[in-house]
């Protein structure tokens, strides 16, 4: 075996000749209790920005069954949630603070009063977000995080510590003339790599062996807690992307949704004032979808809904954003356009793509149109509103023109 294997290492008694063991005890502890509060921290952070993004994912997703007072419907949007392990309920309001749906995951309750203070110290406080219909808020949901990963990785840092603590009181009944060489430096060692995690995120270092058994036995427990850390942080990165997608994303045809397309047009808006440019924006209505609702059911809607966006996004070119605004509505944001008669090309090739009609089983045959109204900035508008307004404005004309000539 090496001179590294704990099992062949001399004893820090064989190592030294005196010690001071209350400087070392401190050290270590003061080590053991930062990298646990950072660490703890840090996962404390993450889950509340995972709060952030659940509320408001959920939020976009249950604002049609809230705004139709369907709890049927809220408590079907907010299932999704069951996949992630970091979230223990989601409460969803209307206006008047009347409880629509709930939905709590099942598993045993803090099971004593040390998990329960714990779980006080690191839970992050309950998150509401309020649910908007046409600005104006209709009601709210509120999600507590699942405190449990937090509590069990308390419990691991806390045993570590105790474990790296019994260590050093043994390994240090005699500490003298190679003190700095083999603990001190080790120890500041495990300061630099506790306030690198802490400032940097850095993750992947680790402390080295030093040829002695007790120091290479603690260093591979701080190393065993920063190996968890960093599946933590690698777990809660994950669940943050794909609750970013999900809030600006619609679920049944992975559009863009309302929250980005005004993201979207306010970046777009500022690069074309920057640039002197120009670009032009789509709102849609798919026609008549209400009566094909009544008359095949909502699951032959879900899919002219899919039929449909998959027909826009044959229609445009691949740097063109789609969106879905909710329910049968639908925006294009056209970038570049340099002129007018843009829009109208993509038009006609969004009406042409109508042409042939949806269908439903093996035997029916569904027509379906839509009505496009466009907006040119600047022509048009120079704000996010003034656009949407112009767009929807057209495309409600085009509507009702098509209405008369019926």
């Amino acid at each position: 075996m090496s001179a590294g294997d704990p099992q062949m290492a001399p004893t820090i008694r064989q190592v030294f000749a005196k010690g001071h063991v209350q400087l070392v005890l401190l050290a270590v502890a003061l080590a053991a209790i930062g990298m646990t509060v950072s660490g703890s921290l840090l996962l404390r952070g993450y889950e509340f920005i995972n709060l952030q993004l659940a509320s408001r994912s959920i939020a976009y997703s249950v604002e049609p069954a809230v705004y139709f007072e369907d709890r049927r419907g809220v408590a079907q949007a907010i299932a999704f949630v069951a996949d992630i392990e970091t979230i223990e309920s989601v409460r969803v309001a209307d206006a008047q603070g009347n409880v629509l749906a709930e939905w709590g995951r099942e598993g045993p309750a803090q099971d004593s009063a040390l998990a329960g203070l714990v779980a006080r110290w690191v839970q992050p406080e309950p998150y509401n977000a309020p649910i908007m219909h046409d600005g104006q808020p209709i009601g709210s949901v509120t999600i507590r995080s699942n405190s449990v990963g937090l509590v069990r990785f308390a419990y691991s840092s806390f045993l570590i510590a105790l474990c790296c603590l019994g260590i050093t009181l043994v390994a240090t009944r005699v500490f003298t003339r190679k003190l700095r060489e083999a603990v001190v430096v080790p120890l500041e060692q495990v300061a630099e790599i506790a306030d690198d995690v802490r400032v940097a995120r850095n993750f992947s270092r680790r402390l080295p062996t030093t040829g002695i058994a007790e120091i290479d036995s603690f260093g591979q427990g701080f190393n065993a807690l920063l190996g968890e850390l960093q599946r933590w942080h690698a777990s809660l990165t994950d669940e943050n992307e794909v609750l970013a997608h999900r809030a600006e994303h619609d679920p049944l045809t992975g559009l863009g949704n309302r929250t980005k397309l005004e993201r979207m047009l306010h970046g777009a808006v500022a690069n074309a004032e920057e640039l002197e440019a120009t670009f032009a924006l789509l709102y849609i209505d798919l026609d008549r979808f209400k009566a094909i609702n009544d008359e095949f059911g909502h699951a032959a809607g879900d899919q002219v809904l899919m039929d449909f966006a998959d027909r826009l996004r044959s229609s445009v070119r691949g740097r063109d954003q789609i969106f879905r605004l909710g329910g049968d509505e639908f925006a294009i944001l056209l970038d570049p356009a340099r002129e007018r008669l843009q829009a109208h090309h993509v038009t006609a090739r969004i009406q042409a793509a109508m042409l042939p009609p949806v269908i439903l089983g093996s035997d029916r045959r569904v027509p379906i149109s839509c009505s496009i109204g466009a907006a040119v900035y600047p022509d048009d508008g120079t704000s996010v509103e003034a656009l949407l307004k112009r767009a929807d404005s057209e495309m409600y004309q085009e509507k009702r023109g098509r209405s008369d000539e019926k």
